[in-house]
């Protein structure tokens, strides 16, 4: 058992790091390409023109970004809820509260993945 735990944690541990690893890449790729396009929008045109398309870039990213993050949270509320709701209880033949049963459970892996 304390093993199973151990390599949980360990497995956790090295998730986290890697994800780390990742987020200090993108921010340095992020911070280069930042810079790249200022460079070759300030050319084409004056700074002032290439910070507004560079802010509106980033702020257009952050939107799409909060509307997948939201479309992500209302589908886990709504399982959450559906798996909340109460059982109805009928006077159907065992056999077909089974079927019923399994059809339902079905129907929320399904949805899970």
């Amino acid at each position: 058992m304390l093993g199973r735990i151990e390599e949980k944690a360990a497995r956790a541990g090295r998730k986290a790091a890697l994800g780390f690893g990742a987020t200090l890449c993108l921010i340095a790729g992020a911070a280069f390409l930042t810079t790249a396009a200022w460079i070759a929008l300030s050319i084409a045109a004056d700074t002032l023109t290439a910070a507004f398309v560079i802010g509106m870039a980033y702020t257009g990213l952050g939107i799409v970004l909060f509307a997948f993050a939201k479309m992500g949270h209302q589908s886990s509320h709504d399982e959450a809820k559906a798996e909340s709701s109460p059982q109805v209880e009928t006077d159907a033949p065992p056999i077909i509260a089974a079927f019923v049963h399994g059809m339902n459970a079905g129907a929320q892996a399904a949805r899970r993945h």
